[in-house]
């Protein structure tokens, strides 16, 4: 009995096979984009806002159009920062994520900044 044990043993072992080093992660895709509208309007009349300079992270992205708009991408799933600013009006910002497409509004005070 004890010579089948050692045979059962042996033919575990020989159909083992030894432990193999893991592999290497696949490479992650870069994180998404999702479009974001920025609009911008005047707070006392609502009107459209052309040539509003948008920032994101503090890097200028573009001119409003006709409508006070301008599209974007931004990250999805991370913290960016918009801000906007025009000649009259007194900036403003704001930060946040994003899990698809959206539409920020922003509404500037008419004056200088600092005013």
């Amino acid at each position: 009995m004890l010579a089948i044990g050692c045979l059962s043993w042996s033919v575990a072992c020989v159909g083992t096979s030894p432990p193999t080093a893991p592999t290497p992660l696949a490479a992650q895709s870069p994180r998404s984009s999702a479009a974001l509208t920025v609009r911008v309007l005047t707070r006392t009349t609502e009107q459209p806002i052309t040539g509003a300079t948008v920032f994101q992270n503090r890097d200028a992205v573009g001119l409003t159009d006709g409508g006070g708009e301008l599209r974007t991408n931004v990250p999805v799933g991370v913290e960016f920062a918009i801000d906007v600013s025009a000649p009259g009006f007194v900036g403003f910002g704001a930060a946040g994520t994003v899990n698809g497409e959206e539409r920020w509004t922003f509404y500037l005070e008419p004056g200088q900044p600092g005013s």
